[in-house]
């Protein structure tokens, strides 16, 4: 009896131990289970944020080439090409191993939705998984977007053409100040920046395709060379609609006090003798402007623009002052001077501390020869910014140009493409 107890209790024992070693083996494999689900979730993940992450540099770097092209001619065909080669030197090329590389211009999605300036940039990729493959999780879609436009205005300069030697020319004492905006010359000449005697240039940046050549002891700013050419930021700006004359003979003004307003100057204007000349708001068409149009003479005049159709612009403050301003809206916003792009005649803007000009100086086929004030002066005061776009520029004394831009919804008008989103 005794005996058939003791093999009854060994029984039992013996099936309990069983039972719970099969328990335990279905928790060591469960658990066994979850742990490689872990272990391929995070090996998977990290995969995949380092692909995302290259693949979000590929898009960066495409929607900026996109939105280059842009800038370059904004009726361009090319951006769907440019923006997908773009993506491929980065190595995500569109129709190969499941990838898309998908340009929208404008962007249909963001901040800028509508907005023809920007390029939007969708990569999208199913990529393979490894360990997740044990939980059938075959495939994990990989995207990145990026949207890329032009960025705040940076520049105060920009020489345009593109082959000619001393594109740029600073001589003698003249010293060029942009402590907060860069400098920009197209030329690809060894000699596209040149700077002799004691001259200066301290700028944000100098960016020039060619070599910058004399850089005295005293520059401060070291050029960016080997830098492509940048395009012309106005070159979509309409040439104004000319009519009838308003004023068939040229209208001088020797001495005095006068007024003038908006209309066309079939003859031109010239202001001389010490007079003292206001300018009401609005475009004043100059036509055989072969006169000075600004003699030794004070001027005064907000929200005017000076369309040189043919001519010559001059401009002398001499011991007087000379402050005016351009439109900060409409069609001429931010546009002091624009020589009608057929005319090569040399621009020429002068006065030392008394010439203070608010607004572009936009000469895209002539020489722009500039002696400007300094930054303690009224007439630089009165200039909240100052921007030159011409096809060649000489600077002689010390000049300062400033760069505020408040008064403009769209900044400076030279921009360089960035990203937006």
């Amino acid at each position: 009896m005794i005996c058939s107890i003791r093999q009854w209790a060994n029984t039992v024992k013996t099936y309990s131990a069983r039972h719970n070693g099969g328990q335990t083996l279905i928790l060591t494999a469960l658990m066994l289970t979850v742990f490689i689900g872990f272990v391929g979730l995070a090996s998977d993940a990290g995969y995949f944020f380092d692909y995302r992450r290259r693949m979000t540099a590929a898009a960066d770097s495409a929607a900026v080439a996109g939105a280059r092209e842009v800038e370059r001619n904004s009726t361009s065909t090319q951006v769907v090409a440019v923006t997908q080669a773009a993506a491929a030197a980065n190595g995500f090329t569109h129709g190969t191993n499941n990838i898309t590389v998908t340009v929208n211009r404008p962007p249909t999605s963001g901040f800028n939705v509508g907005n023809n300036k920007y390029v939007e940039v969708l990569i999208n990729r199913p990529t393979p998984t490894f360990f997740m493959r044990a939980l059938n999780v075959a495939t994990a879609t990989v995207g990145a977007r990026a949207v890329a436009g032009p960025g705040p205005g940076s520049g105060c300069v920009l020489v345009l053409n593109q082959s000619v030697d001393n594109a740029l020319t600073l001589s003698g004492s003249a010293t060029l100040d942009l402590p907060t905006c860069s400098v920009i010359v197209n030329s690809s000449s060894t000699t596209a920046i040149s700077t002799s005697g004691s001259a200066c240039i301290h700028a944000a940046s100098i960016d020039v395709t060619g070599r910058m050549s004399g850089a005295s002891s005293c520059q401060s700013t070291t050029a960016n060379t080997s830098v492509p050419p940048a395009t012309d930021p106005l070159a979509d700006l309409q040439a104004p609609t000319i009519g009838s004359c308003d004023h068939a003979s040229k209208v001088s003004v020797s001495g005095g006090t006068a007024t003038l307003n908006p209309g066309v100057y079939c003859q031109g204007i010239a202001i001389s003798g010490g007079a003292s000349v206001t300018f009401n708001p609005g475009l004043y068409i100059l036509q055989n402007q072969t006169s000075n149009l600004i003699s030794s003479s004070a001027a005064s005049g907000t929200g005017v623009t000076f369309y040189i159709d043919s001519g010559k612009a001059v401009v002398s403050g001499g011991t007087s002052t000379v402050n005016l301003k351009a439109p900060t809206s409409g069609t001429w916003e931010g546009i002091l001077f624009f020589q009608n792009r057929s005319d090569t005649s040399t621009a020429t803007f002068s006065g030392g501390a008394n010439l203070g000009l608010e607004g572009t100086l936009y000469f895209p086929n002539a020489l722009l020869s500039y002696t400007g004030g300094t930054s303690n002066t009224s007439g630089a005061a009165y200039a909240a910014y100052t921007v030159i776009v011409s096809n060649r520029l000489t600077f002689s004394g010390p000049s300062t140009l400033n760069s505020n831009y408040a008064s403009l919804a769209g900044g400076s008008p030279i921009k360089k493409p960035i990203l937006g989103e």
